[in-house]
Formats: C-alpha cells, structure tokens, sequence
C-alpha cells in the first residue's frame, strides 16, 4: 500500500461514522472502502445492541443474587424460629418430667448448638 493509499484510508478510518469523507473514483479500492465502511456502521449499530444486552444482563444477576440473598436470610430466619420452637418445646417436656431448671439446661446444651449462657437464658424465657 503506497502512501497515497495509506493516507487515502486513514483519512476514511477517522470518518468512519459521518460521511465527510468520499471515495473518489472507480478503482478498486472504492468498493472496499464501502465495505470496509459499512461493516463497521453494522459493527457499531451491534456494540449498542450488544451493550443494552449486557446492561440487561447485568441487571439481572444483581435481582437474582438481591434474591438469592432474601432468599438465605429467610431460611436461616426459619431456622432460627425453628430452634426456638424446638426449645420451648424441650424445656416444657423437662418440665413435665420434673426436671431441675439445672438438669434442663445441662440437657439443652447436649441436643441444642447453645452455650451454657444461651441454655441458661432459654430456661429462664421459657420456664
């Protein structure tokens, strides 16, 4: 490519997106300038299209992980109710079975994830 042609093509480059710039002639370098030109049109009509993609894309990962997140918080929520319960149940059992609040909190501590403290204050919530 000689420096005419180089010159020819880098002005077409920088006028890719107006039409300032024009192909002057029938050689043939006119019919690769055109598609050269139209090609990056359509290169930058899909960049947008493709960006809008992503954007919605994007946008939809966040509401999926906000979800999955409510999501978590609610079963461990659950969890935490289903505890409680399990215990309220568990000290009224000991209670019927004339167990020491003692002897309940020892037994608490051996089915239940719970420090001695949290044992104690479950006894104390639910005697």
């Amino acid at each position: 490519m000689g420096s005419e042609e180089l010159g020819c093509f880098l002005a077409f480059l920088a006028d890719v997106n107006g039409d300032q710039f024009t192909i002057m002639g029938d050689g043939p370098n006119r019919n690769m300038y055109q598609e050269i030109r139209d090609e990056l049109r359509d290169m930058a009509k899909n960049k947008k299209e493709l960006m809008s993609m992503l954007t919605e894309k994007y946008e939809a990962d966040i509401r999926f992980s906000e979800l999955n997140q409510a999501r978590k918080e609610g079963m461990q929520e659950g969890i935490r109710e289903g505890m409680q319960k399990g215990i309220w149940a568990f000290v009224s059992l000991c209670r019927k079975s004339d167990k020491t609040q003692d002897e309940t909190i020892l037994e608490i501590k051996r089915e239940f994830p719970l420090t001695s403290d949290e044992a104690k204050e479950a006894v104390r919530n639910y005697w």
